[in-house]
């Protein structure tokens, strides 16, 4: 009977010291400050007129890219897919913004500063995660 106590005080001395150094399950994953995404299916983007940082953003992403390089070619790519999330310069949302809104998919337009010197890929990654998040509510 002494052995038997004893060997349960040694174990839970033992568990006492150790469990603030247990990690649950996949909390490894998130615990180097990474996370993770977990995509059912990747997102359709529509990129109105090319953007070399946010094309590679969107692409390291892991989301389908689809480029359209004037707005002929945008309205034909609203007509034929669905996207979930659109993404225009500032300065040309004016001109496709009945157009996107007006689209059967409905996508988010989203207005991100093409050919910024400051561009950051992350940022970018960041922005077109919570639009789709938002497009997929």
């Amino acid at each position: 009977m002494k052995k038997v106590i004893g060997v349960a005080v040694f174990s839970l001395a033992i568990s006492a010291i150790t469990v603030p150094d247990l990690l649950a399950c996949g909390e490894k994953i998130l615990a180097m400050g990474v996370g993770f995404r977990y995509h059912l299916q990747p997102a359709s983007i529509l990129l109105y007129r090319n953007d070399s940082v946010i094309e590679a953003a969107i692409k390291h992403g892991g989301y389908k890219l689809h480029v359209a390089k004037d707005f002929n070619e945008l309205t034909n790519a609203l007509k034929s897919k669905n996207f979930q999330v659109a993404v225009a310069d500032p300065s040309d949302v004016p001109v496709i913004q009945e157009a996107v809104e007006s689209a059967r998919s409905r996508p988010r337009l989203v207005q991100l500063l093409l050919g910024s010197p400051k561009a950051n890929e992350r940022e970018y990654i960041a922005m077109l995660d919570d639009a789709v998040r938002q497009s997929r509510k």
